[in-house]
């Protein structure tokens, strides 16, 4: 249950608060009945960009649904694709893991082993390329301190209970976010269809002209 609730509140700060507690140890909670969990030292609290929480949440719905369209769409979006790189290999390598990720059956998330995601033609693969892979991905600014975060998280997650699925507890919270960026593009595009009324100015020049006439 406090695993959890744990990394539910951390959904919470990255895709609803935009702001988020970045260091997060063992020693910087405290567990009460309920549970309750307490966030202690707030010397590291950091930001959320709006290119980085579009792109997560973009992310996280091509991992709802499988689509590596979608996913790709994130990782575009928060920044990662170098304008002047390799995008067609970039691109293909990232489907191929998205797509080994997503068809994972994991027990134990305490104890992941490397060559149930990677296999020898895999480092082939990585290892071809490896010169023109990394010259074609950018770090975007703001990011160390979220994957900081989320690398010391989900390895607490995963000695708290080695079952709990920490990408999935954040399912909830990014439909939240789609379906509100699905009303807020809706709106927009009512707005940009419903003609314009006549400015209270235009309309008074046109009484004006009508009236010497």
């Amino acid at each position: 249950i406090v695993a959890k609730r744990l990394v539910e509140l951390f959904y919470r700060q990255f895709l609803i608060d935009s702001l988020f507690h970045a260091d997060p140890h063992p020693g910087n909670f405290l567990v009460q009945s309920g549970p309750t969990i307490v966030f202690l030292d707030f010397g590291a609290v950091e930001p959320v960009r709006p290119q980085l929480k579009k792109g997560m949440i973009r992310f996280l719905q091509g991992l709802m649904s499988k689509n590596d369209d979608l996913a790709f769409d994130g990782i575009q979006e928060m920044g990662f694709v170098h304008p002047e790189g390799n995008r067609e290999l970039l691109e293909k390598t990232v489907r191929h893991y998205f797509n080994k990720l997503v068809n994972l059956k994991i027990e134990d998330y305490g104890n992941i082993r490397v060559d149930e995601v990677i296999d020898k033609q895999d480092y082939r693969m990585v290892r071809d390329n490896l010169r023109e892979l990394s010259a074609s991905i950018i770090y975007p600014e703001g990011y160390f301190f979220i994957e900081r975060t989320l690398v010391i998280l989900f390895g607490l997650i995963a000695a708290l209970d080695p079952k709990v699925n920490a990408l999935e507890l954040g399912f909830p919270y990014a439909m939240k976010m789609i379906l509100g960026q699905i009303e807020e593009d809706f709106s927009a595009r009512q707005a940009a269809s419903t003609p314009a009324a006549p400015s209270t100015a235009v309309a008074a020049s046109a009484t004006s002209g009508t009236s010497r006439g």
